[in-house]
């Protein structure tokens, strides 16, 4: 993944990034040619376009791409974790880094 992959977010947190690169950790609901459905950590849904074509049913996908003003994500890559995801857990962390208090560590 790049260092310059942009803010992680969970698919509350999309609206405050269109048109800005980010990366978004989530499930696969389901997939097609051109698109990946995914359950954000926050249980938000977010569609993903992709030239990058489908992926499995449940596997947890790191995309990183630009946000779309209809909330979607542009991909531009994707990297594919075990299964053992813990969305709450990530979600806590997301919230932590972009509280007030922490953001400036996180996202200078």
């Amino acid at each position: 993944m790049a260092t310059n992959s942009g803010p992680r977010v969970n698919a509350g947190m999309l609206p405050r990034y269109v048109g800005q690169r980010v990366v978004l950790l989530g499930r696969v609901a389901q997939s097609g040619a051109s698109f990946v459905d995914m359950t954000a950590s926050d249980g938000g849904t977010v569609r993903v376009t992709t030239q990058l074509g489908p992926s499995p049913p449940n596997a947890v996908l790191e995309v990183s791409g630009v946000v779309n003003g209809d909330g979607t994500i542009a991909e531009e890559s994707r990297l594919q974790f075990v299964d053992s995801f813990n969305p709450e857990l990530y979600d806590t962390a997301l919230r932590i880094a972009h509280s007030p208090r922490y953001a400036h560590l996180f996202y200078g």
